[in-house]
């Protein structure tokens, strides 16, 4: 099983790859302890998205 940090630099660089035209930019976020927390995804128009994966399935 893939490390959370490995999916979302792997998602980052497909979204980036895929849709660049809409996509500015993208960074992994970390907790206080150096752990990968979410995805954040910026947008040109100035808006962004956070992904949050969990190892669990658990999602909301």
């Amino acid at each position: 099983m893939k490390k959370i940090s490995e999916v979302y630099l792997s998602l980052l660089d497909t979204v980036l790859k895929e849709y660049n035209s809409i996509v500015e930019s993208g960074e992994v976020i970390y907790t206080q302890s150096q752990e990968p927390w979410k995805l954040r995804l910026y947008f040109y128009d100035g808006s962004f998205l956070d992904i949050f994966y969990s190892k669990s399935g658990k999602y909301c």
